[in-house]
């Protein structure tokens, strides 16, 4: 019974629980966004956490559903838990917020769902606070905009120096498509590219045509590389074959995906290859990022980006403005979202010296999603989503306890001699009119005790209903910081809690 009791009660792997410190740091880092976004006049909208599967599916590929909780419902539809919120935020608007002439700013909270490997801030259920702009001509405004609205609120709950790394996709298209190859090669490239597979293709067969295919090729082609790697998946599934040798059953399905394109395609040349390497290893401020990026373009006899350079140049400024502050983004070309709907700006804040966490914040441009979705025509939108567990692991102790002690009562309201219950709940009542958060004590701790709880819960005030007091009907309150001590009249509690209220709001200032 008892093993069969703590099989039942242990927390499912890839989920955690917050208790104590942690919960009330969580749930002030909230608050704390909430209000940041609040005041850049974002609309809170709620989606559902049970969502159709296939929007998820269609536009990030048949490759995530490996990584979500998909089932059918007693109807026979296939749903899923929502994978990740900014997909439902489009539906929500394309649904009811559809008005594409204007900027409609949203933002979000909620727990999303994918089956991945968990570590440190990462879990199978994880919280998103996110944000976005949809609508709205003047782009560089509004990606501006949400980069300097999510440091703000990084910012707001005590990340200190954070590190801002910008990308844009449409620099690595450029340069695929002004190549002189053939359509199918680009493709391949720009395939190789995202995955980052570059160094394994610099072995290439120089520019031969392969003419011999083998049958599994044949059919691995015939269906494409995306449902070729679904095919291979679910072989390997069946056979339950995770590892060979010291890759796992992922690196074996890019591989395969990889060798039987290479043979029924003639070989990217190595000089193409380095080229798309060395552009995406150009990283540093976006001016002399951009200056690296032409002079790469020029090498290669590819037009002029002048025009997304001055977009750039344009974003920057409006982000200074945005900031009032001296932060310079770094710019990685090689920069990648994992999403397959991005299609231009994007972005990650990271904290330098906590690489295990990754990446806090994250997000980008994606001009097609609400068209595809079943807007009435192509929207551009931008934006964001916080990982609220990332942030709370991100925090040191000494963070938490601080958010924790914004949580604590104001007061512990405690009897001492031959008290009736019922007149701590009267004054613990009065208080709480006052506009006091209080815990009355109940657990027949001795006074020496109680001092020593409140004192390490941070609690400002000890309020001691005493039985002498109560006969001259009034209480005395302690103040913990300084030790003063005060004789309140049970007919003035109210007042005096008020009173008090305003004189630490003061202080404060």
């Amino acid at each position: 019974m008892h093993d069969r009791m703590a099989t039942v009660e242990a927390r499912l792997s890839g989920t955690r629980d917050y208790i104590g410190e942690e919960a009330n740091a969580f749930r002030r880092m909230r608050a704390s966004i909430a209000a940041t976004f609040s005041r850049y006049a974002y609309l809170p909208i709620e989606a559902p956490i049970l969502e159709r599967s296939s929007p998820f599916l269609d536009r990030s590929g048949e490759d995530i559903r490996r990584h979500m909780y998909i089932f059918n419902d007693p109807g026979g539809r296939e749903v899923c838990l929502r994978p990740e919120l900014t997909i439902s935020a489009c539906r929500v608007y394309v649904r009811h917020l559809q008005a594409p002439e204007r900027a409609t700013r949203l933002c979000y909270f909620g727990p999303a769902f994918r089956y991945d490997s968990p570590g440190e801030g990462r879990y199978r259920q994880f919280f998103q606070f996110g944000a976005e702009i949809i609508g709205g001509k003047r782009k560089e405004v509004a990606d501006a905009e949400v980069l300097a609205l999510a440091l703000d609120a990084l910012e707001g709950t005590g990340i200190q120096e954070p590190s801002v790394i910008v990308g844009d996709l449409g620099i690595l298209n450029a340069f695929i498509e002004g190549l002189s190859i053939e359509d199918r090669l680009k493709m391949r490239l720009r395939r190789i590219a995202v995955r980052k597979e570059l160094e394994d293709n610099f072995s290439a067969v120089g520019d031969r045509d392969v003419t011999t295919v083998d049958e599994l090729a044949a059919v691995l082609n015939s269906v494409g590389s995306e449902k070729a790697g679904f095919l291979i998946r679910e072989v390997l599934g069946l056979a339950d074959v995770r590892h060979i040798g010291r890759r796992t059953s992922e690196e074996i399905v890019e591989r395969l995906i990889s060798r039987t394109t290479e043979a029924t395609t003639k070989a990217i040349p190595n000089e193409i290859l380095k080229g798309i390497a060395a552009l995406l290893d150009i990283r540093g401020d976006p001016e002399t990022a951009f200056a690296a990026v032409q002079e790469l373009f020029s090498d290669f006899g590819l037009s002029s980006i002048e025009e997304v350079r001055e977009s750039w140049a344009k974003k920057m400024n409006l982000f200074k403005a945005y900031r009032e502050t001296a932060t310079v983004p770094v710019f990685d070309v090689g920069l990648r979202r994992a999403p397959a709907y991005y299609t231009g700006f994007v972005f990650e804040i990271r904290i330098t010296q906590l690489p295990r966490i990754g990446h806090l914040c994250a997000g980008g441009r994606y001009d097609n999603l609400l068209q595809a979705l079943g807007a009435s025509s192509a929207i551009p939108a931008v934006g964001f989503a916080i990982g609220m567990d990332r942030l709370v692991a991100a925090l040191d102790k000494s963070k938490l306890k601080e958010w924790d002690a914004h949580d604590s009562p104001t007061a512990l309201v405690v009897p001492a001699g031959a008290v009736r219950q019922e007149d701590c709940v009267s004054v613990s009542n009065a208080l709480r009119k006052g506009g006091w958060s209080i815990e009355t004590e109940i657990s027949d701790r001795k006074l020496k005790q109680l001092f020593g709880y409140a004192d390490k819960r941070k609690i400002r005030y000890v309020v001691v209903v005493g039985e002498d007091e109560i006969k001259e009907e009034q209480i005395k309150v302690k103040r913990l910081k300084d030790g003063h001590e005060d004789t309140v009249p049970l007919m003035k509690i109210e007042q005096y809690a008020r009173a008090e209220l305003a004189y630490n709001n003061r202080e404060k200032l």
